[in-house]
Parts: C-alpha cells; structure tokens; sequence
C-alpha cells in the first residue's frame, strides 16, 4: 500500500510540474515535436502537459489542431480533450487515465503487427510460376489468402479505431468489402474460402506489391555484378508479371491507384528498352 501511495506522489508531483513547464515554456513547433517524441516513447507524464498547453495557449491553429490529434491518438477522448485538468487530477484518477491510454497504446501497437502480418500473408499467397518457357502464371494458396483477409477485417472491426483500423477499412473497400459485404466475406475467410472477385483483387495487389519491388531494384544505382544480376531478373519477371496482369486482370486493376507504377513498366516494355529510370 505504501508503495502504490509512494509512486501516485510521484506522479502528481511530476505531471504537476510537467504542466507548470509546459506553460511557461515556448509553446512553438520544436515543443510539439518534442512532445510527441516523449509520447511515442511511452512518456505520457512528459508528453500530454505540453500538449494541452500547445493546444490551449498558443495563437497558431495549426499547431493546436496538430497538438489536439496528438492527445486524440493517445487515446484522450473529445470530451477530455476539451476539459481536462491534468494538474488537479487526483492520484487515483491520474493511474486509472494512464492505464486506459497505455491499453490504447497496445491495442495500437497490435492493430499495426497484424496488418503488417495480414498484407504479408496476402502477398505470400499469391506466388508468379515463371516458366523457362511460354507466358507467367501465378498460383494462388487459398488457406494463407483467407487467414489473410480474416485478419484485415479484424483490425477493421476493431473496438478501439486508430489510424492501423481505418487503413484496414480502406484497404478492404477497395477490395470490394464493406457494408453488409463485410460479415458473409469473414465468415467465408474463416472456412477457407474467399469470393472470386475479392481473390482477383487480392492477386491484384500482390502483382503490384512485387511490380514495386522490381522497379526499385531496377532503379538501384549499385552497378556491381550482383545488383546487375538482380536488375536483369527483376525486369525480366517484372515485364512478365506486367503481362500477366494486363492479360488476365486488366478489368481488375486499380489504375487510378498504381498510375504511376503501370506507367513505368510500360515504359519497360517499350521496344529497344534495356532499363529504365523513375
């Protein structure tokens, strides 16, 4: 009991004299910048005094606004955001504020590994079969695309929504998932099976996931034997890759999305060609 008296002390004193700091100091860009650094590394008595100082002193909107999306992604709600008093907060008060935004922060953090997780899985499941000879194909595995696309929609569908779930929410509309959509496609995924037209799109985004790769090796400025190697392998995939998509799933292509990189392997393919700048 002593000790968890002890360490509240701590804290009220420290978050007390944070907030005197913070407004005093000058309240201009390299204290956000700061703050968001102390945030980032988990120091929430170092980083919110600044911020609601920021927010409610200076005279720049634009860095009010920025300081108040600091707080907003921490987790302080718009009602906090608007009327919270760090410095009176009681010690009790104070742990349990900590405790929620340090959940806030987890439930981040593992929002962010499972969409990496998930697009790893999307990618890794559609494979190019490159013959010696006669046109790419790709072979799709069915069980690491469903555990793919389950896993995106989780983020998605997540209690807590972050920037990690909004990204998830956009990346599964252009796939075709949302609305009512959302619940019969999860419930597809988790038996092991994805709808035709989602599975299209998802051999969509790992051709274009592997085309960029290609294209930055291409683009590499090493001129050793190896990376010249690796140049001449990418572009010869690459440029069958680009076929194969153009071929197969030109109806499918997210054109206004990937202008660019279509641009570039079409300069590829231009005749007399050999390699090709950004």
């Amino acid at each position: 009991m002593k000790r968890t008296i002890y360490f509240t002390f701590i804290l009220v004193a420290a978050l007390t004299a944070n907030f005197s700091y913070a407004g005093e100091a000058a309240l201009d860009e390299n204290n956000l910048k700061a703050a968001q650094a102390l945030a980032h590394e988990g120091d929430l008595l170092g980083a919110m005094p600044t911020l609601f100082a920021i927010m409610r002193q200076t005279t720049n909107t634009d860095l009010a606004n920025e300081a108040r999306e600091s707080l907003e992604r921490l987790g302080v709600t718009s009602q906090e955001v608007f009327k919270l008093d760090l410095a009176a907060m009681k010690g009790e008060d104070l742990d349990k504020l900590l405790t929620r935004l340090r959940g806030v922060a987890t439930a981040r953090r593992r929002q962010e590994l499972d969409l990496d997780y998930a697009r790893g899985l999307l990618e890794l499941a559609v494979v190019p079969k490159n013959p010696t000879v006669g046109d790419l194909t790709v072979q799709v595995f069915d069980k690491e695309l469903a555990q793919g696309f389950d896993v995106v929609i989780q983020v998605a569908l997540a209690e807590i929504p972050t920037d990690h779930s909004r990204d998830a929410q956009s990346f599964l509309a252009k796939m075709g998932i949302s609305g009512p959509r959302v619940d019969a496609v999860q419930k597809a995924c988790k038996e092991g099976k994805v709808p035709p037209d989602v599975e299209a799109q998802a051999i969509c985004f790992a051709c274009f996931s592997r085309l960029e790769n290609y294209r930055n090796q291409i683009n590499d400025n090493n001129e050793d034997a190896d990376a010249q190697a690796h140049k001449r392998a990418a572009r010869e995939v690459g440029l069958k890759l680009f076929s194969y998509l153009r071929l197969v799933h030109n109806a499918s292509l997210q054109g206004k999305d990937h202008e660019e990189l279509l641009q570039f392997w079409q300069s590829v393919s231009a005749p007399g060609r050999l390699d090709a700048k950004p």
